[in-house]
């Protein structure tokens, strides 16, 4: 009978993190059968869902349990993963067991090296595919997050699609690049944001986001400077190895593989606020005003409080009641016949006396779908993996999602037994949409809104007019939210492609010889629409709803960003490995590395739009156009050697020369130099075997790295580093001190 290969793993790893049937509460405390001590930190979740938490710094976890759930997955980083059956119980006590090391563990270091992880006298940490997936994040830069000691996770926001900032052991610049490299499979690529991020506008997204966490199937960071050194300056901040899947596991008939997962995303906490006193200030009331210290709720429906004068000579009807000339209109419902009511000019009718949840009712319930498709198989010739893959996103804040399709290949092929070819091609589409954030930000509008204005239900423009916004306050922060997220547009959109192919030639089985050329490729396309009406934009909010109110909208502004990027990467390294003598191992690497990179930009804003709702720059009255350019090449010859004695003493020494194009003339080279010792003391014949200690290491190392940036004409200006908030950062002279930055500023001295 013939065995059946075919493995379909269909709607697999289904997260359904909405809880929409009974669920019951559960405690419980994590130790480690090490010495009892309490595990903070670590992971638990639901088995088969994304519905988890972490315990706090006593280990102790709450969770709320889907009915129906059958167990636990506990996790910590160097520790056993265990699972745990769910009874009837409510307290559970969870053990942690150390995880054992494999000193026989091969990683992949500096410039595609693999090396035993007991060999390295530096530091590093991988994650495999199942970890990084297991809670079906969308981004990789999320995925990471929490997995690997000394590193650290900014997320900009929760948005979809939204950028990051990754920091091994620290950022090392106050101004400037604190990113790590990316480097998949051996091709470094870009993965900073386009666009530099202020405390206004909109959020560009880091390019790592172009990455579906699903094509990887192994990351490896190199944190110590002595582990990145080889990469030269591009690796000061670190690097962050990605290894997609290659198909090498797939053995015999195809492989295919079908995964899905939904998560749905739910604002986890929300402010509590007063419900005592209605808008206004000081006990009095104001119908366009954002404090909540008015008349209290009890009062409002009697309230005396002036709301319109009629001094024409014919009736005026507000929303039922007549209001004849000389006559008031009073705030208070219990004034003309409508107890518990008040009477608000933003929606023109009486509305009932309540408190109301604006935050609650703004934002939504996100989800994000995947679907995942990969064919592999290995056999004696080869392997290959072909995948392809879509990640649907909406976000909680209205207006807001990310969808992105994915496209991966690779191969390997060995024609005989000297050579050896193949390939890695990765393509993808995003989209993302978003809204302002930081000063800009939409929030302002919700959180502000007093507890006596319905800011869902009372209208968000005016009667007649879509391009007149009704809100409860004026100013630049009086946007309403709900016309902002249905009039305004901040879309991005971005197409690329990365990839690299190689050739290896091993004419004896000590030397082998690898070339590989690779490049990444990729455009983005921002388009902001700031409609007519926006205060922000130059709109007027008006400051009063009574009598009904005719007028024309103004304002808006469009904003059209494009970035197109290309890099070539050109690499060759010779390897030369062998016994040196009895129980002395040797191995010497010595190669070179070109890097080419092109970036232009543009950049068009529009201002004072005349037609409302034509989202067309040719619409504005005034329009400024930028374009910028920049080139950027690095050569680089790099050597690597190390010894290996009796499988417990482990030297390495790398140097690396770049000569780069940003810096003058005769002043453009650096050298970065790394050496790092590793003692396996374990191995010793006295402490082999012994149950107390199964493992132990002492390494040291010393390298010298350094980022060169882009040399200006000798003009200096004062320095500092600040948030762009008026007070904040560093500013010079500081105590006492003068510090300045370079800059591209000429001023004509005769002025």
């Amino acid at each position: 009978m013939k065995k059946i290969s075919l493995l379909l793993v269909f709607l697999g790893f289904i997260g359904l993190q909405v809880v929409l049937a009974q669920t019951r509460d559960i405690t419980g405390t994590v130790t480690s059968t090490e010495d009892g001590s309490t595990v903070p930190g670590a992971s638990v979740v639901v088995k088969g869902t994304t519905v988890g938490t972490v315990t706090d710094m006593d280990g102790k976890f709450t969770l709320k349990v889907p009915q129906g759930a059958k167990s636990l997955e506990v996790s910590f980083v160097g520790m056993t993963n265990t699972e745990v059956l769910l009874t009837n119980a409510a307290n559970y006590q969870v053990k942690l067991e150390p995880e054992n090391i494999s000193v026989n563990e091969v990683v992949v270091t500096a410039l595609g090296i693999s090396k035993e992880k007991k060999a390295l006298g530096y530091a590093t940490q991988g994650v495999k595919s199942e970890e990084l997936n297991r809670a079906a994040n969308p981004s990789l830069s999320s995925a990471m997050q929490g997995k690997v000691a000394g590193v650290e996770v900014r997320p900009q926001s929760g948005m979809p699609g939204a950028s990051s900032q990754i920091f091994i052991r620290g950022a090392r610049f106050f101004s400037g690049n604190n990113n790590p490299l990316y480097v998949i499979d051996g091709l470094p690529i870009a993965s900073t944001n386009d666009y530099a991020q202020g405390v206004t506008g909109t959020d560009f997204s880091s390019r790592s986001v172009d990455i579906d966490p699903n094509d990887i199937e192994s990351i490896n960071v190199l944190k110590g400077q002595a582990a990145a050194a080889l990469y030269g300056m591009r690796a000061s901040n670190g690097v962050i190895i990605i290894t997609t899947k290659s198909g090498k596991q797939a053995k015999g008939k195809p492989v295919v593989t079908l995964t899905t997962n939904y998560t749905a995303d739910k604002i986890s906490r929300l402010p509590e606020l007063q419900q005592n006193y209605g808008h206004g200030f000081n006990g009095a009331f104001a119908a366009v005003n954002s404090n909540s210290w008015g008349p209290k709720l009890e009062n409002i429906q009697n309230s005396k409080t002036v709301f319109y004068k009629n001094t024409t000579t014919s009736a005026i009807n507000f929303d039922g009641v007549n209001i004849n000339p000389g006559e008031t209109l009073y705030l208070g419902g219990a004034n003309h016949g409508n107890p518990n009511m008040y009477y608000s000019g933003q929606a023109a009718k009486w509305l009932p006396v309540q408190p109301y949840n604006n935050a609650k009712e703004f934002f939504d319930v996100g989800g994000t779908t995947s679907l995942n498709l990969n064919v592999s198989q290995a056999g004696e010739m080869g392997n290959y993996s072909v995948g392809v893959g879509n990640t649907k996103q909406t976000g909680i804040i209205p207006s807001t999602g990310m969808d992105r399709m994915s496209f991966k290949a690779t191969a390997d092929m060995k024609m005989n037994d000297m050579f050896k070819v193949g390939f890695s091609a990765n393509a993808s589409n995003v989209s993302i949409d978003k809204v302002p954030s930081g000063n800009d930000s939409y929030l302002f509008g919700v959180f502000g809104a007093p507890i006596t204005y319905n800011l869902r239900d009372i209208p968000y423009h005016i009667a007649g007019n879509d391009y007149v916004q009704t809100s409860y306050r004026v100013g630049s922060v009086g946007d309403n939210p709900y016309w902002a997220t249905k009039n305004n547009k901040f879309n991005e959109a971005t197409r690329r492609f990365f990839g690299n192919t190689y050739i290896q030639f091993d004419p004896v089985k000590w030397l082998s010889f690898k070339y590989q050329f690779g490049g990444d490729f990729y455009e983005t396309d921002q388009e902001e629409i700031w409609q007519m009406g926006l205060a922000k934009a130059g709109g007027t909010i008006p400051s009063s709803y009574v009598p009904p109110i005719k007028t024309l909208p103004s304002g808006g502004k469009i904003v059209n960003r494009a970035y197109v990027y290309r890099n070539y990467n050109s690499l060759f390294i010779a390897t030369a490995r062998g016994k040196l003598m009895d129980q002395l191992n040797g191995e010497i690497v010595v190669g070179n590395e070109l890097n080419d990179e092109y970036g232009r930009s543009f950049w068009m804003q529009g201002t004072g739009l005349q037609v409302p709702g034509w989202n067309n720059i040719a619409n504005a009255t005034t329009q400024v156009a930028t374009e910028s350019k920049n080139t950027d090449r690095t050569v680089g010859f790099f050597a690597n050697g190390s010894l290996d004695w009796k499988g417990m003493l482990f030297l390495n020494a790398t140097g690396r020369y770049d000569v780069v194009s940003s810096m003058p003339r005769n002043n453009r080279g650096f050298f970065y130099p790394s050496v790092s010792l590793g003692w396996l003391f374990t191995e010793l014949e006295a402490l082999k075997g012994q149950s107390t200690l199964s493992y132990g290491k002492l390494r040291g190392s010393y390298a010298e790295v350094g980022a060169a940036g882009t040399y200006m004409n000798p003009y200096y200006a004062t320095g500092g580093s600040g948030s762009g908030f008026i007070t904040d950062g560093i500013s010079f002279p500081l105590g006492g001190v003068s510090g300045y930055i370079p800059t591209t500023s000429i001023y004509d001295p005769n002025l």
